[in-house]
């Protein structure tokens, strides 16, 4: 027997494309303002459990004009991925701890110039250097900054 879901909290189940699940989940709650939200208010994302986006489509269009660059940075890098001009990050080692990288570091900042200028990082190590930036008021003057300014050795 199959368990119902309960409207008031966002129960996820793996495979959202099983007969008519997505529609029986009306609510989710935004990762970045922490609403509760009707499933209308997120973005599609079949790469997601429940095949939605983390963040409500009005966070989302306040983090795009906050920085519209942030997203065409992360664009480029994958187009030179895909041209060959950058190697694929799980191919790196992270420059910081010398784990498998998972991710590209943009290492001075999300101006059109500097779309390119990416290190290896991996996951772990991305998070704890975006934390530190952003405790430290660095965010703003990051392009300024030597990336191991921010690392431990």
């Amino acid at each position: 027997m199959q368990k119902q879901l309960d409207l008031n909290t966002h129960e996820i189940k793996k495979h959202p494309e099983v007969s008519g699940l997505r529609e029986s989940v009306q609510y989710k709650y935004c990762s970045r303002c922490k609403q509760r939200r009707h499933v209308s208010e997120f973005s599609k994302n079949r790469s997601k459990e429940d095949g939605l986006q983390t963040e409500c489509k009005a966070c989302k269009r306040i983090m795009r004009a906050k920085d519209p660059n942030h997203d065409r940075a992360r664009s480029a890098v994958r187009q030179a991925v895909l041209a060959g001009e950058l190697q694929h990050v799980s191919t790196q080692d992270c420059v910081k701890c010398g784990k498998q990288a998972q991710e590209w570091h943009h290492t001075k900042g999300y101006a059109p110039k500097n779309w390119l200028d990416v290190e290896p990082i991996c996951r772990s190590c991305h998070r704890k250097l975006e934390r530190a930036l952003q405790s430290n008021s660095f965010k703003s003057t990051q392009q300024n900054l030597p990336f191991s300014r921010f690392t431990k050795k």
